[in-house]
């Protein structure tokens, strides 16, 4: 996806990606946004301030803490059965990895009924928010996004 660029009456616009409004007018068009009218450069997808505010409000309720916790059940039910011994399921979302990058990366801890820690091979990338998202919530809400510890029992 990339932004749109229009005629409207004989005039280039942009506009929003998502709802198709006229964002700016050619006069308004920054440099950049100028090389991309010329076919000089692409840019990424533009949204109207409307957009941006449903979109984002969409990624605090997508990222909540009970809407991770569900996304994990179905995950763990998805690869172990509804008959699993897991009792224990502890997520961090922004943890340090102990090594010479100071890696920051989600970890998943799955505890079993004998309280022993299970080996996984659980994709939990997918239920964390992408780069791009994670800007998204910085630009409109003035903050990074929270670091959630989830813990819950079976």
């Amino acid at each position: 996806m990339k932004a749109i660029l229009k005629f409207n009456g004989g005039k280039l616009a942009l506009l929003c990606s998502r709802c198709s409004v006229i964002i700016k007018v050619g006069y308004q068009f920054t440099e950049e946004e100028k090389k991309f009218s010329l076919g000089e450069i692409i840019l990424p997808p533009l949204f109207c301030n409307n957009c941006k505010k449903q979109s984002n409000m969409n990624l605090r309720e997508k990222f909540s803490k009970e809407n991770i916790k569900q996304g994990l059940t179905t995950l763990i039910k998805k690869k172990y059965g509804e008959q699993h011994n897991i009792k224990i399921v502890i997520l961090k979302t922004n943890a340090k990895y102990d090594d010479e990058y100071d890696n920051y990366s989600p970890v998943l801890i799955l505890i079993d009924k004998d309280y022993n820690e299970l080996d996984h091979k659980l994709n939990i990338h997918s239920l964390m928010p992408t780069r791009t998202e994670q800007a998204d919530y910085y630009e409109e809400f003035a903050n990074s996004f929270p670091d959630l510890d989830i813990t819950f029992k079976f």
